[in-house]
């Protein structure tokens, strides 16, 4: 049957090489790009390939695979079209529509009930701007029934506009008539008015300078002032004032003579303008270069010359403002508001190759400027003068006095950060060292003299069993083993060398993972010269000496059959060794499959020793 799977006829009989054949099986009329198919429960068929572009579907009747050059029906489910050619038809049921760029339709108008604009505000009147594209502006907004619109340009109103009792500010009226117009407020004229007649005007309250603007005017009657006050008043001439009851608060009195009553001196200023006034007064000045000078009601005017005692008075030195002490300002004081960098000079105030650290901004400086310039500061007691800080500049050298007193910290102790000591001196406790707060000697070593036997004592004040501890801490960065974890050595002098190292102890990290550190001691002593490791301790219990062990004195009872003996033989005048000895050979007991017990005879006493396989 046409296009079915069937079996290469071969013979009668298959052969293994036959059977295994991959041309064992082959279609009717197969040929390259054919596809198998079940066309039954229980045939394969095949699929003759399609022609180009062609796509695979389900027929109609969904019974079987097809070819098709078209996708009528098909339902495409998110997928990604790339440049995708829609020539003609219809796009339809198309629920949501996401586009990642511009669309240009061309000359071509878009239709729909509405439209969503995400660059838009609510409230805003869009418009168009360069190239048609619609965009907003705060400045143009509509709510309700209210257009608002920030700025409008020339423009000519074609009826009637209703300003509904709103104000208007700022409007320049250049032609037109204005009538039955009425003022409720004050109005300034910005440019002079001629041509303007006021009739029997009525002026009440104060007339200013900026108010009413009056030529040259002559009076033909008095003027009372009812305690009012005129301001800004130029030159009044042939005024005389009757009584005194108001007061020039501004301007330039120009008369030459004033009464006394009224604070003059009755004679003529001089040619210096040099007011001379006898009394009390309190008197406003206005000297040269508009300088305003206002003087007390009470108390002293320093002057230059002499000397000046200032009661009741504050001295205030404003900001970046020197004050000088001396003839030659060799001392100066400076708040300075800005930063200053380490070592940076300061005209006036750190003069030279300074050296001096940075400081913060509003710092106070005091410096003295004169050349090789010192600094004492002293203190009273009794009548006699101590001094309690002194500053050599030569050295330079600061000394810090107690004058044979006890320094204090007030509340709390005295915290000494980071200090070079060339010399200390204890006469009390020093406290304060701990974990965070230490004595560090870098790169070099701290040494501790005394003329005594007992150089270092510690003494620990624990209410337990656990008495006094000291702790040796190797702080590597990257452990390693064989490392050094402390080391002390023991000196003394030779014959011609001093501090020569006669014995040493020596911890060192076998392991220094975490889980199985271990850690030996070494003890070493100096033979003939040369030191020499005599006994090492292995974290085990493993005791390793370099040569035999010797006891002193050690009573022993005769050998005994059978059994080992140990005890103290003499084998040099003086000097006796551990020995071994015994009468017979000896057997040991075997406990359990290879672990043995040795009787041992010592100082007289049988005991058995385990000897444990390893």
């Amino acid at each position: 049957m046409a296009n079915e799977l069937a079996h290469k006829s071969v013979g009668a009989v298959y052969t293994r090489t036959e059977f295994e054949d991959v041309l064992l099986h082959v279609f009717n009329s197969q040929a390259t790009g054919d596809m198998m198919i079940a066309t039954s429960a229980t045939q394969l068929s095949r699929l003759a390939i399609g022609t180009a572009n062609q796509l695979l579907r389900v027929n109609a009747g969904a019974t079987a695979p097809e070819w098709a050059s078209s996708l009528s029906g098909l339902t495409l489910v998110s997928p990604v079209l790339t440049t995708p050619d829609i020539n003609g038809g219809t796009v339809d049921l198309i629920t949501s529509l996401t586009v990642a760029n511009n669309v240009d339709i061309g000359n071509f108008n878009i239709r729909a009930l509405s439209g969503t604009f995400d660059s838009l505000t609510s409230g805003r009147v869009p418009f168009a701007s360069a190239n048609g594209l619609l965009i907003d502006d705060a400045d143009f907004t509509f709510a309700t029934d209210t257009l608002t619109v920030t700025k409008i340009g020339a423009f000519e109103a074609a009826g009637a506009i209703n300003f509904a009792n709103q104000n208007m500010t700022n409007v320049d009226i250049d032609s037109g008539d204005i009538g039955a117009v009425t003022f409720s407020a004050d109005n300034t004229w910005s440019v002079a008015q001629t041509g303007m007649t006021l009739t029997s005007p009525t002026i009440n309250g104060t007339v200013a300078t900026t108010g009413l603007t009056v030529p040259a005017l002559t009076l033909s009657g008095s003027i009372t002032g009812a305690a009012q006050t005129m301001t800004g008043m130029g030159s009044i001439n042939g005024l005389t004032i009757t009584a005194n009851t108001g007061a020039i608060t501004a301007g330039s009195w120009t008369a030459t003579v004033i009464s006394p009553v009224y604070g003059g001196t009755g004679v003529a200023n001089n040619a210096a303008s040099t007011l001379t006034i006898t009394g009390a007064f309190a008197l406003g000045l206005t000297i040269s270069a508009g300088t305003s000078l206002t003087l007390p009601t009470t108390g002293t005017v320093a002057t230059l010359a002499g000397s000046e005692a200032l009661t009741n008075k504050t001295i205030t030195i404003t900001d970046d403002i020197l004050f000088r002490l001396g003839t030659d300002s060799d001392q100066v004081f400076l708040n300075r508001t800005a930063t200053l960098t380490a070592d940076e000079e300061l005209a006036n105030v750190i003069v030279g190759t300074s050296v001096h650290p940075a400081t913060a901004a509003n710092s106070l400086i005091m410096s003295n400027i004169t050349s090789d310039g010192d600094i004492l500061m002293l203190g009273n007691d009794g009548g006699n003068s101590k001094a309690f800080l002194y500053f050599d500049s030569s050295f330079p050298n600061l000394v810090l006095y107690n004058v044979g007193g006890t320094w204090t910290g007030g509340a709390s102790a005295w915290v000494i950060p980071a200090v070079t000591i060339n010399g200390l001196t204890l006469g009390g406790v020093l406290s304060g060292v701990s974990a965070t707060n230490y004595v560090d000697a870098g790169a070099s070593y701290m040494e501790i003299r005394s003329t005594g036997n007992t150089v270092i004592k510690y003494v620990s004040a624990q209410a337990n069993a656990v008495g006094t501890q000291i702790s040796f801490y190797a702080n590597s960065a990257s452990p390693a083993a064989n490392d050094w974890i402390a080391y002390w050595t023991f000196r003394g002098n030779t014959s011609t060398t001093a501090e020569q190292e006669m014995s040493y102890l020596l911890v060192v990290a076998d392991v220094v993972t975490h889980a199985t550190r271990t850690a030996s001691i070494q003890w070493g002593l100096v033979n003939s010269g040369t030191p020499n490791l005599a006994m090492q301790l292995a974290a085990p219990g493993i005791l390793t000496l370099d040569h035999s062990v010797r006891f002193d004195q050690s009573n022993d009872s005769a050998a005994v059959a059978n059994e080992v003996s140990l005890g103290g033989y003499e084998i040099a005048a003086g000097e006796r060794s551990l020995a071994i000895s015994q009468e017979n050979p000896v057997v040991a007991e075997a406990i359990g499959a290879s672990d043995r017990t040795l009787p041992v005879r010592i100082n007289g006493a049988t005991y058995k020793i385990m000897l444990v396989a390893v």
